[in-house]
């Protein structure tokens, strides 16, 4: 679904719509990835599990599947 917009507008997203277009996979490895340090032995955190409703977890589910098949993650 496209909706309308103002011909100033339209002209700077054709100049540059190199920049809008969507992603097709992660950025290129780089010499230093960020990294977590971990702490040793620590224990796993103790908090309830989120929940969604169904329809919601499926769309979800969709959306992270759309992700991986992409290559947007990992």
């Amino acid at each position: 679904m496209h909706l309308p917009v103002a011909k100033p507008l339209q002209q700077i997203l054709d100049k540059y719509q190199e920049v809008f277009k969507p992603p097709e996979g992660l950025p290129p490895k780089r010499q230093y990835d960020h990294v977590i340090p971990l702490v040793t032995r620590a224990r796993p955190i103790s908090i309830r599990p989120y929940m969604v409703a169904p329809q919601l977890k499926d769309k979800l589910e969709e959306h992270v599947a759309e992700l991986l098949k992409t290559r947007m993650i990992r």
